[in-house]
């Protein structure tokens, strides 16, 4: 190996969580999100039937310094 000193694993021998962990530059992220959610959706008619589809869907959020959890964490428990 090029570098013998550094290891993947953390001193507990896991992988170390690099997105949880803080980030010390403190820079807001303008927009993250995700594209292409689809999800079905019902379509209220004129005639009071409704109408079954898929809506794709994007959605985004800007996000301050200081938060960094990701969306599809929030997506996955719907």
């Amino acid at each position: 190996m090029n570098f013998p000193d550094l290891h993947p694993l953390g001193a507990s021998g896991t992988m170390p969580d690099i997105q949880g962990s803080v980030d010390h530059r403190n820079l807001p992220i303008e927009q993250v999100g995700v594209r292409g959610v689809k999800y079905p959706v019902m379509i209220a008619q004129d005639n009071g039937s409704t109408a079954a589809s898929v809506g794709e869907f994007s959605l985004s959020v800007g996000l301050p310094a200081d938060r960094r959890e990701p969306i599809c964490r929030d997506l996955s428990n719907s």
